[in-house]
């Protein structure tokens, strides 16, 4: 967690938060929060944890726009059940969308800022990983060759439906792949 906390921090400064639309800004990078979250729940300090989910709202919200799925409700639900598990598993639901969010934000763009949401993505699959190596340790592995092919397929500047649809190839791997540190059991 430690080695975790590193890097999110390292990325934090090295590349901006994503946009969000006016008015919605986080306070500190969407990863910042994520750990706190987990790091509050594997404390057993439920209340702190929904304190920084109060303050997710505007990503939330966007993500909800966009996918349809009531994240805030869920995790506030799963936080007041005062479920570790459960809890644990509502915020990397926020991780995965969040992350699926980057991947395809990071197809539509070009250059740097398109670089810069493939790494955001891959900071939060850094999170779901641990769940996905449990489940399938080799599918860890292609998920990581995958986030790679995307990154080099992004900062290539190769432009076109060709690359767009290798793009869209990897994403979708990469997302059912994740999908794995979801399911219960």
């Amino acid at each position: 967690m430690k080695r975790l906390a590193v890097l999110i921090t390292a990325a934090a400064l090295a590349f901006p938060a994503p946009a969000l639309p006016a008015g919605a800004a986080l306070p500190v990078p969407p990863q910042q929060m994520f750990e706190a979250m987990q790091l509050y729940i594997e404390q057993g300090d439920f209340d702190k944890a929904g304190r920084i989910l109060e303050k997710m709202v505007p990503l939330l919200d966007e993500l909800k726009t966009a996918y349809g799925t009531d994240l805030y409700g869920e995790t506030r639900l799963a936080l007041k059940k005062n479920d570790a598990w459960e809890a644990q598993s509502a915020v990397l639901k926020v991780v995965y969308f969040h992350m699926k969010s980057e991947l395809s934000r990071a197809i539509v763009q070009s250059g740097r800022s398109a670089a810069v949401a493939v790494r955001v993505a891959y900071l939060d699959y850094l999170f779901l990983a641990p769940r996905v190596s449990r489940k399938n340790s080799g599918l860890a592995g292609e998920a990581e060759r995958r986030f790679k092919a995307v990154y080099e397929l992004v900062s290539s500047g190769r432009a076109g439906p060709e690359r767009e649809k290798e793009t869209w190839a990897h994403v979708r791997e990469i997302e059912r792949i994740c999908l794995l540190a979801l399911e219960t059991g």
